[in-house]
């Protein structure tokens, strides 16, 4: 048995790939009356059948595969003629990895929190790496968003605003061609929400109102600051008239996410003072001309409030004229109900 070796002429395939791309082959054996077998050799190792290297198929014209490592590789096309002498043409092609990003950086972000992981590029040879970022599939400059660092094999992250992102590397390898690898980022803020407001009445009194403090509380899942609270229908000074009050309050965290509105019913309510009762000295049913006779009243109000007196018929001297003389009292509030 005879072998030959034919030039690299007769099989035509691209002599520097990448494992992510497949490639034509084209062999001038297309009017040949015999089988061709297609065999590789990997790394100057044994020849084996080509489909333990690749997938895709080869016939006698060539045809389309795809490597499935990286490697340098030596595509064979093997073809016995009439006389029993084997012919063998071959071609080189160096096969190179698509290089590819494994990290374990979170992919749901805290807005302005920092998060850390390492990082590890598969690569063969010399690649160079360029970070981008994109928000919502639109490039963006990385410093107006977010605060990074990707030295000693670590990337570093925090946004400063809300959305989808994708932290891109761009590697270009040592044949000139770059490749994308993303990592998908979510950047959330959980906005506050309002768990409950204390509604403070107080009986303090001015210009027919009466003071109420609310005292709303916030939580914030995240653990972000509520930095305030905003309010519908408030009074500025917190006084309310009397009556029922419909108050919306939200709270906002240190970067400004708010909650929803949570509704507050203001009732303030005032009640007339209880009718005084009148105690005299000396306490009979009548006096002798010229006796002094001393008034005192007393009077309770149902909401607590101070209580003054208004009377009708009463001597400031306590001397009062002959014959029937009739002395009337009046509670009356802070308000003025009597």
């Amino acid at each position: 048995m005879i072998v030959t070796v034919g030039t690299t002429d007769d099989i035509i395939a691209p002599s520097i790939t990448h494992t992510d791309t497949p490639i034509t082959v084209t062999a001038a054996f297309e009017n040949s009356d015999n089988d061709v077998t297609w065999c590789i050799t990997k790394d100057g190792g044994e020849e084996k059948l080509y489909i333990n290297y690749c997938t895709g198929s080869l016939r006698k014209a060539g045809g389309q595969i795809s490597f499935k490592t990286s490697g340098t590789y030596r595509l064979i096309a093997s073809t016995t003629d009439n006389a029993g002498q084997i012919h063998k043409f071959s071609t080189d092609i160096r096969v190179y990895p698509k290089p590819n990003l494994t990290t374990s950086l979170s992919r749901r972000m805290h807005l302005n929190s920092q998060y850390s992981s390492s990082y590890t590029i598969e690569k063969w040879g010399n690649q160079s790496i360029e970070w981008k970022l994109e928000k919502e599939g639109t490039p963006i400059n990385m410093d107006d968003y977010g605060a990074f660092d990707f030295s000693n094999g670590n990337i570093t992250a925090r946004f400063f605003s809300e959305g989808n992102y994708e932290l891109i590397a761009y590697i270009e390898d040592e044949t000139e061609k770059v490749f994308r690898c993303a990592v998908p980022i979510e950047v959330y803020n959980t906005p506050p929400y309002i768990s409950g407001v204390l509604v403070n009445n107080t009986r303090q009194y001015k210009d027919g109102k009466y003071l109420v403090t609310l005292t709303p509380s916030a939580i914030d899942s995240d653990g972000d600051f509520i930095s305030g609270y905003e309010y519908i229908n408030k009074p500025s000074d917190n006084y309310y008239p009397v009556g029922k009050i419909y108050v919306k309050v939200r709270a906002k965290d240190i970067y400004g996410k708010y909650s929803e509105w949570y509704d507050v019913v203001v009732n303030v309510s005032n009640s007339a003072p209880n009718a005084p009762t009148i105690s005299r000295t000396p306490d009979t049913i009548s006096v002798t001309p010229g006796t002094k006779v001393i008034m005192k009243e007393s009077a309770t109000d149902p909401d607590g409030d101070t209580v003054s007196y208004e009377w009708e018929g009463l001597r400031e001297d306590g001397i009062y004229p002959l014959g029937k003389n009739i002395v009337r009292c009046k509670a009356v509030d802070t308000a003025g109900l009597k």
